[in-house]
C-alpha cells in the first residue's frame, strides 16, 4: 500500500524554495518624483517673484505719496507768497517808482493822448495747404469732389 495518497507533482512545477529571512526584508524603493520637485520649485520661484514685484510697487507708491505731500506743501507756500505779495503792493510806491526811475508822468485831466492803431489787417501764409498734403489726402479730396459733382 501506498503511504501517501497525494498526487505526485510534476518536475517542472517544483520550484526551489528560497530562504527569506525576516530580518532583511527591505521596503520597495520609491521613485524620486522629479516632476513634483520641479512643480514646487516653480511655484516657490513664482511666489518670490510676485512678492518682489509687490514690494517694488509698494516702494513706488510710497515715493508717490511723499512727492504728493511735498507738492501740497509747496503749493500752500506758493499761495501764501502770492497773498503776501498782493498785500505788499502799494499804489503810492508803484507811482513813485514810475516817476523817479522810469521818468513816467501821469497825464492831466485835459491832456489828450493819441494812440495809433494800425487799420490794415494782414495775413501771411507760411505754407501752402496743397504742399503739405500726402497722396492719401489728395485721393480723398478727388473722391470728395467726384461725390459732390454727382449729387
Amino acid at each position: 500500500m501506498q503511504d501517501n495518497l497525494a498526487r505526485p507533482l510534476h518536475e517542472q512545477a517544483k520550484a526551489p524554495q528560497k530562504h527569506v529571512s525576516t530580518r532583511t526584508k527591505s521596503k520597495p524603493k520609491q521613485k524620486f518624483r522629479w516632476g513634483l520637485l520641479f512643480f514646487f520649485t516653480f511655484c516657490f520661484a513664482l511666489s518670490m517673484l510676485l512678492v518682489t514685484r509687490y514690494a517694488a510697487i509698494a516702494e513706488v507708491e510710497k515715493e508717490i505719496a511723499t512727492a504728493k505731500k511735498q507738492y501740497e506743501q509747496l503749493e500752500s507756500k506758493n499761495i501764501t507768497k502770492k497773498v503776501q505779495i498782493k498785500q505788499k503792493i502799494n499804489i503810492g510806491e508803484v507811482e513813485k517808482t514810475a516817476k523817479e526811475k522810469l521818468g513816467m508822468v501821469k497825464p492831466g485831466k485835459n491832456q489828450i493822448v493819441n494812440i495809433q492803431v494800425p487799420t490794415e489787417d494782414s495775413v501771411q501764409v507760411l505754407s501752402s495747404e496743397k504742399e503739405n498734403r500726402n497722396f492719401f489726402a489728395k485721393a480723398m479730396q478727388i473722391a470728395g469732389n467726384i461725390v459732390a459733382y454727382l449729387h
